[in-house]
């Protein structure tokens, strides 16, 4: 039985064979058909705990409810999306179907941040951050409240942040604001999608460049908030840069998306 997954490279924007000891890149995601899969469980759920920076796009032969799906495939993540169709089929609808999902909740962050080991009281001091305001926009952050502790002084949350690394509470929402304008829906030029999201297009390129080490476009073009995440705790050194990837970022301490 082939293996159940493809890995949908962000640069040459085709479905390459997955690679047992060769991680997907940062951009790249990951493609799982779902009849496959549901007869070979352990093949898909072992690649999703290697690369959890790829989004995931699950392919089925009819419409299917995300309970039954969850149910097939229990170890998928919550953002996962569901696409009817065949590992044979046009890759843009692949991409298209990452850029549908909704935004991620400040939940969705924290679990990603739980999924790559960071210290917990590290990602204490993320959910307080979470439910401080944003200074920048004087409103909340795109998370669910109601699971959040109480907001803390932004002074005594960046003592606690500088336990851990280089990042603060700018930084952090600085990074939601980044993901409201690459994760939302459209097409353009850098300047057409950040000015449709109320953000000047200057200061975009300039959170790609601080946060990510990415430029602007290629944060656009290439759909998924997981690999953003992933970029900015690789470039300040939260987590690790795996060696063994499919492109060169994976060898320099840069998610630069270049040839394959």
């Amino acid at each position: 039985m082939p293996h159940p997954l493809r890995t949908l490279c962000a640069v040459s924007r085709t479905l390459v064979p997955w690679q047992p000891g060769v991680l997907p890149s940062l951009g790249d995601a990951l493609v799982m058909d779902l009849r496959r899969a549901a007869r070979h469980p352990g093949a898909g759920a072992e690649a999703l705990r290697t690369a959890p920076w790829c989004a995931v796009v699950v392919l089925v032969e009819g419409t299917v409810p995300p309970a039954d799906l969850a149910m097939a495939l229990p170890h998928l993540p919550r953002g996962a999306a569901a696409l009817v169709g065949s590992l044979e089929g046009e890759t843009e609808r692949l991409f298209q179907a990452i850029r549908r999902r909704p935004q991620p909740l400040g939940t969705d962050l924290l679990v990603y941040c739980a999924t790559r080991g960071l210290p917990r009281e590290l990602r204490a001091a993320i959910e307080d951050l979470l439910a401080l305001p944003d200074t920048d926009t004087d409103t909340d952050t795109d998370t669910d409240t109601g699971t959040v502790a109480p907001p803390r002084s932004r002074s005594a949350l960046n003592r606690r942040l500088a336990a851990f690394g280089p990042l603060r509470c700018r930084e952090w929402h600085t990074m939601i604001r980044l993901l409201r304008v690459s994760e939302s829906p459209g097409g353009g030029s850098v300047e057409q999608r950040a000015w449709s999201t109320d953000t000047d297009p200057r200061t975009f390129r300039g959170w790609s460049a601080e946060l990510l080490g990415v430029d602007a476009r290629a944060v656009l073009e290439t759909p998924g908030w997981e690999w953003k995440l992933e970029a900015m705790l690789r470039r300040f050194g939260y987590v690790t840069w795996p060696g063994a990837s499919r492109r060169a970022s994976g060898a320099v301490r840069q998610p630069a998306l270049i040839g394959v």
